[in-house]
């Protein structure tokens, strides 16, 4: 049992059966040293899923997001903010020189002067030189009026969000366009095509109407050269009591008849009312009777 033990000690020691943490801690910190911090975030953050307790991988975070929020163009607070986060508990993992030099540095960059002239008095129980450093910085620091945000794929989340929300709330602007310009064509048309059956049917009447009328005003040229026989008035245009022809309105339907002769004529639609003796006269189109108004 104790040879099978050790051979399994040895065997888990090899480089074979080397733990992904320190895999990707080492990948991690090539991606660092060769300023490739978005991808050694990646790495270090799966070291810290793996063992929260990795005082490198803590300090690799602290160090990678200090350079994304500060890339001496522009300086921004909230990676910043990260960085600090990483490195305090880098510092209480294993407070070593460089993870409580960058640690005053990003204290320094957001504005914590004292904070960072405190983490410079630790530093200068562990590292003399670097300590140094971060005092002459703390020294030259001039607080700036603003900070100018600087925008990275750490920051963009909200960002990005707001983009895609207006961009979704664009496009959905562009299709009710869309569906209002082909409601309005679709109104359109149908404006147009019902003036032209209305403009058809206009005709049709017209050419009804005129022909009626043409049929009439040949009605009444007929009785005008050959009228029928009944008691006829003294004169033309008198009537047998001699009351002069002066028209006549029909009190039904307010239709003004025309004098013609002793009969009338239409005004609405040129029919000819020929006379029937003293009591009326003759609807010469339906040969319906009416008295005279």
């Amino acid at each position: 049992m104790k040879t099978l033990s050790i051979i399994a000690l040895l065997l888990f020691a090899s480089p074979l059966f080397a733990a992904p943490e320190d895999d990707f801690l080492k990948l991690g910190k090539e991606r660092l040293n060769s300023g490739k911090y978005d991808k050694a975030v990646q790495l270090f953050t799966r070291v810290v899923k793996i063992n929260p307790a990795n005082a490198e991988a803590q300090k690799g975070l602290g160090i990678a997001f200090f350079h994304l929020g500060d890339n001496r163009v522009a300086i921004n607070p909230e990676v910043l903010g990260k960085s600090v986060v990483f490195l305090l508990e880098a510092a209480r993992l294993s407070p070593e020189s460089d993870t409580l030099y960058y640690l005053g540095l990003a204290l320094l960059d957001l504005g914590y002067k004292d904070d960072s002239a405190q983490v410079c008095d630790v530093l200068q129980t562990v590292d003399a030189e670097k300590a140094n450093l971060l005092s002459s910085k703390i020294a030259a620091f001039k607080e700036p009026e603003q900070y100018i945000y600087l925008r990275n794929e750490h920051n963009l989340n909200e960002e990005r969000k707001e983009y895609l929300e207006a961009a979704e709330e664009q496009q959905r602007q562009e299709q009710l366009r869309n569906e209002q310009a082909k409601l309005a064509k679709a109104r359109a048309e149908q404006q147009v095509r019902q003036r032209m059956i209305a403009a058809i049917e206009d005709a049709r009447r017209a050419a009804e109407e005129a022909a009626y009328r043409a049929r009439n005003a040949e009605i009444a040229a007929q009785h005008a050269e050959s009228p029928r026989e009944y008691k006829r008035s003294p004169s033309p245009g008198l009537f047998d009591d001699g009351r002069y022809n002066r028209g006549a309105i029909n009190p039904r339907t307010g239709e003004y008849y025309a004098p013609a002769g002793r009969g009338y004529i239409g005004t609405r639609d040129g029919t000819y009312y020929e006379p029937a003796g003293p009591a009326g006269v003759i609807n010469t189109r339906t040969g319906e009777f009416m008295p005279r108004y």
